[in-house]
């Protein structure tokens, strides 16, 4: 983050919900560490859970392919050793 003219409260206080809602505290919880008084305020920083939660589901459909990948090998395997002693 560059800083450019002069440094301000808000930015910081902008930068450190940011952070509290990517490490996945609670709004209430973010709330009562950043002073906001709604969680209406809250709302603009609700994009950043769901930025973490694509990753994840995107992990989640790696490991299931690679789990498929791993399966069909061992049932090629297993298949091919039937075929290969007959």
């Amino acid at each position: 983050m560059g800083i450019k003219g002069r440094l301000r409260y808000h930015d910081l206080r902008h930068e450190a919900t940011s952070t509290l809602v990517e490490m996945g505290l609670s709004d209430a919880k973010v709330r009562q560490i950043t002073g906001h008084k709604s969680a209406q305020m809250l709302y603009r920083y609700a994009h950043l859970r769901s930025e973490d939660l694509v990753a994840e589901l995107d992990a989640a459909k790696l490991m299931q392919l690679n789990i498929r990948c791993a399966l069909f090998s061992v049932w090629r395997c297993c298949n091919g050793s039937r075929h290969s002693s007959e």
